[in-house]
């Protein structure tokens, strides 16, 4: 799939709204292709980490590349694997890529609008400095906040991380990131605020009402400004 060349009408249609993308808010002028497939955030399997996605991608045959990268990874050995186990007997998985303008963030994580271990009705927030792929990949201890609806709104408590690490933009230029080291002063500050935390819990609970399902958000804040 990787090595195969792709029909004009679909490169076409592709490179259009990428360059529509651009135009339109992609702060650096690269975005993040993302593998979306149909059996992600499952209750029985979740997929995480399982398909590709590459981050800080420039370039019309950059994004071609990345596009067909994602859909192969949906046969990588590892995916196959793990849908042999929890997905045999329950029929086909397709795979889609979304392409998003990339967000620099200064603190990013995932958030889940029940709780994933207990299902409990909180609100579960995850957070490091950085690229939020420190934390979806589990490189890191990052801070865990647990937010509870009440009358007056929400109220939280919070488990602070150690976060020695975190990523970045790759800085040669070639796409991609690296982990590097936080400075020590970072490492046991909050990587929230308050605020923040209201927004984002309120946010994800939107979300789990306009799908009528719990969900399941990798997010952002950059410049202020809080990122889907």
């Amino acid at each position: 799939i990787a090595g195969s060349s792709l029909a004009r009408s679909v490169r076409e249609e592709i490179i259009a709204a990428y360059t529509q993308l651009l135009e339109v808010g992609s702060p650096e002028s690269q975005v993040a292709v993302r593998s979306s497939a149909t059996a992600e955030d499952l209750a029985s399997a979740s997929f995480a980490g399982q398909q590709e996605t590459y981050l800080y991608v420039s370039g019309a045959e950059n994004l071609l590349a990345a596009v067909k990268s994602c859909w192969a990874s949906l046969w990588a050995p590892r995916v196959i694997s793990y849908r042999r186990r929890f997905w045999a007997g329950r029929g086909t998985v397709a795979m889609a890529v979304v392409v998003q303008a990339m967000i620099p963030c200064d603190v990013a994580g995932v958030a889940f609008s029940t709780d994933p271990l207990t299902g409990q009705d909180r609100v579960i927030i995850e957070a490091n400095w950085g690229l939020g792929e420190s934390v979806v990949r589990g490189e890191v201890e990052a801070d865990r906040y647990v937010v509870k609806r009440t009358a007056a709104g929400v109220e939280f408590s919070v488990s602070p991380g150690h976060k020695a690490r975190q990523r970045i933009q790759n800085p040669d230029g070639s796409g991609g990131t690296i982990l590097v080291d936080v400075s020590v002063e970072r490492r046991e500050k909050l990587t929230l605020s308050s605020e923040q935390v209201r927004r984002l819990a309120e946010t994800v609970l939107a979300l789990e009402k306009h799908f009528g399902t719990p969900q399941d958000v990798e997010w952002g804040f950059w410049e202020g400004e809080l990122y889907i």
